[in-house]
């Protein structure tokens, strides 16, 4: 078994999991009584952009190694995956505060690349 592809479907776990926690972020400023909240969106936005971006990266390296993650179950301390590496099957649990730690790092990640606002970047006074 090899350590860097262990290393790929943890990193594709994880990406995944922080693109679900910001489309929730999302969805709750949507319904937020916050009063400007494009700008808001349009980081969220870009940020899963990059994510999705990311995770389309490693889902290829995933199938170009033949590797695949499988969610096994999950109780109030830890989840279980299943990862298919290369013809082996590894199980791997994870305490729940860890995977939270984990989402959160890839998530300050992408809050450091630079972010493309496509409208409404700079301020114009008359």
């Amino acid at each position: 078994m090899n350590k860097e592809h262990e290393e790929i479907a943890s990193r594709y776990l994880f990406t995944n999991m922080a693109i679900t926690n910001l489309q929730l972020d999302r969805n709750h400023l949507e319904h937020s009584p916050c009063k400007i909240k494009e700008p808001y969106f349009q980081a969220l936005d870009q940020l899963i952009s990059t994510a999705i971006q990311d995770r389309k990266q490693l889902k290829q390296l995933m199938y170009q190694h033949n590797i695949q993650v499988e969610h096994i179950n999950s109780d109030r301390l830890f989840s279980t995956y299943k990862y298919y590496l290369n013809g082996y099957v590894h199980e791997v649990s994870f305490f729940n505060p860890v995977i939270k730690k984990y989402v959160t790092n890839i998530i300050y990640e992408l809050l450091t690349k630079p972010i493309n606002f496509n409208k409404h970047n700079s301020i114009h006074t008359k």
